[in-house]
C-alpha cells in the first residue's frame, strides 16, 4: 500500500511539474467568419513556444470558398516578469493553405470548379494572459502576405491584415 501511494504521489508531482507548458485555443473572429480553427502551442523554452492550427471553413453556400489550412508559429516572449506562455510576443507566422471555389471566368452562366493551393507568410504580435484558473485570453495582430490573389487585400495581391482574439484553455 505504501508503494502504491508513493507511486501516486510521484505521478501526481510530474503531472504538475508538466503544467502551464500547453495551452489549446480558438480564434473567435474567425468563429465568427464560420471558420473552424484549434490551434496548439507548446512551450519549448523559458521565452519561447511553438504553435500549429488547423482552419477550415464551414460555408454552406454552393458559391462560397471552402478552404482548408495548416498554421505553424515561432513566438518569443518579451516579457521579463512573465512567464512563457504568458505576456507581450512576437510570432513569424506561416501557412499552408488549399481553397476549392467556383470560377465564373468569361461564362457567368457555367461556373467550373477551381482549387488553388498556396502558402502564407507574415508577422504578428500581441498579448496572451492566463488566469490562475487556466483560462486562456490571446489578443493579436499582424500583417501577412499569401502567394495567390485575395479578393480581400490591400492591392488584390495577397496582403492580409492579421487580427484575432483567442481564447482557450492553459494545462
Amino acid at each position: 500500500m505504501k508503494k502504491l501511494f508513493l507511486f501516486l504521489m510521484l505521478l501526481n508531482a510530474s503531472v504538475f511539474a508538466q503544467s502551464g507548458k500547453n495551452v489549446l485555443k480558438t480564434n473567435l473572429v474567425y468563429d465568427a467568419f464560420s471558420i473552424v480553427n484549434l490551434n496548439f502551442e507548446h512551450v519549448i523554452s523559458e521565452k519561447s513556444s511553438l504553435e500549429i492550427g488547423l482552419n477550415f471553413t464551414l460555408l454552406s453556400n454552393a458559391d462560397s470558398e471552402k478552404r482548408k489550412a495548416v498554421d505553424f508559429a515561432f513566438r518569443h516572449y518579451l516579457s521579463k516578469k512573465k512567464k512563457c506562455p504568458e505576456g507581450v510576443y512576437i510570432s513569424p507566422i506561416l501557412s499552408f493553405f488549399s481553397s476549392e471555389y467556383l470560377d465564373y471566368g468569361s461564362d457567368i452562366y457555367n461556373p467550373e470548379k477551381a482549387t488553388k493551393e498556396g502558402i502564407g507568410y507574415g508577422l504578428k504580435a500581441g498579448y496572451q494572459l492566463i488566469t490562475d484558473g487556466g483560462l486562456s485570453v490571446d489578443f493579436f495582430g499582424g500583417f501577412g502576405i499569401n502567394s495567390s490573389y485575395n479578393p480581400f487585400s490591400i492591392n488584390g495581391m495577397g496582403d492580409v491584415p492579421i487580427a484575432g482574439i483567442a481564447l482557450g484553455y492553459n494545462f
